[in-house]
């Protein structure tokens, strides 16, 4: 399963192997500044993305519209300021 910025949980199943990485790295975490970013760093695998360079944002919008178009979505993740 993998989150991103709009608190979205996908389900991944039946993955090729460039989404067998993705899971290995971004699973049970929040990717949303790693996928911006391009990135496969574990570190990077953290919530904070509103800091993030415009351009960066517009890479993470294309990451959710690329994984809705493919992926059953799971859930949504309910914070404490959330009406989900």
């Amino acid at each position: 399963n993998l989150v991103l910025h709009t608190l979205v949980v996908f389900e991944f199943k039946d993955r090729d192997d460039h989404e067998q990485l993705l899971v290995a790295v971004f699973a049970g975490k929040d990717a949303s500044r790693a996928l911006a970013q391009s990135s496969l760093k574990k570190e990077e695998c953290r919530p904070e993305w509103e800091d993030l360079k415009p351009e960066h944002k517009k890479v993470l919008d294309d990451w959710f519209t690329f994984f809705s178009k493919r992926y059953n979505i799971k859930g949504k993740v309910a914070t404490g300021n959330s009406n989900l």
